[in-house]
């Protein structure tokens, strides 16, 4: 059980640390389309703003749910595409395409983990060896019978305590875009902070 719940604690931190990378990833596309041609940069960067806004206030919530947004995927398709089809033309152009490549395709492949990640958590299977798992131990305690009925309480009152903070915690962790301690889109509210401003969106 210790070992579920730190394999939990881990994945947890592998959620957030992915919403950080594709975050960041979406921020350095948004300014190296600044190095492209002007009808390029606008639609990059529209694709950008658009695509932070569905995934704060509409794929956010979904998530809870293990769902996605479609629009949220099909904006983030385009974008690729986007920069992908561009033709670098000028020495700039040349120096920034692969760059800006590289991160689009690390926005797309941050977003798969996300998505994997709220769609799915932990197996039933997984839940039902847990449940049973905590239900023998509590009842091997029995087996070591004390003649002093406080004190076989207590012992078992220990370990049923312990085995129930244990699954909370796998609870909790398990599902990193679920519940009150899932993890938030702080770093997409950052990127369109960033990107209002530097569109002259209020």
């Amino acid at each position: 059980l210790g070992l579920v719940v730190v394999d939990a604690m881990a994945k947890f931190q592998e959620a957030r640390n992915n919403v950080q990378a594709e975050a960041n990833s979406l921020a350095d596309v948004f300014l190296l389309s600044e190095r492209f041609p002007a009808a390029k940069e606008k639609r990059i960067k529209e694709l950008c703003l658009h695509y932070v806004q569905r995934v704060i206030d509409t794929e956010w919530q979904l998530m809870d749910d293990a769902k996605i947004d479609m629009e949220a995927r099909r904006t983030a398709i385009n974008l690729m595409r986007t920069v992908q089809e561009f033709e670098p033309k000028t020495q700039g152009e040349q120096g920034v395409y692969p760059i800006a490549v590289q991160e689009v395709c690390q926005i797309w492949d941050c977003r798969r983990a996300r998505t994997a990640a709220a769609q799915y958590g932990v197996p039933a299977e997984e839940w039902l060896v847990l449940m049973v798992g905590g239900c023998v131990t509590i009842v091997f305690t029995y087996f070591f019978a004390l003649k002093n009925l406080p004190l076989q309480v207590a012992m078992t009152a220990m370990v049923s305590v312990l085995i129930a903070l244990n699954l909370l915690l796998v609870l909790w962790f398990g599902y990193p875009f679920s519940g009150d301690r899932k993890v938030h889109p702080d770093a997409f509210v950052i990127d369109q902070s960033i990107f209002n401003n530097q569109l002259g969106v209020h």
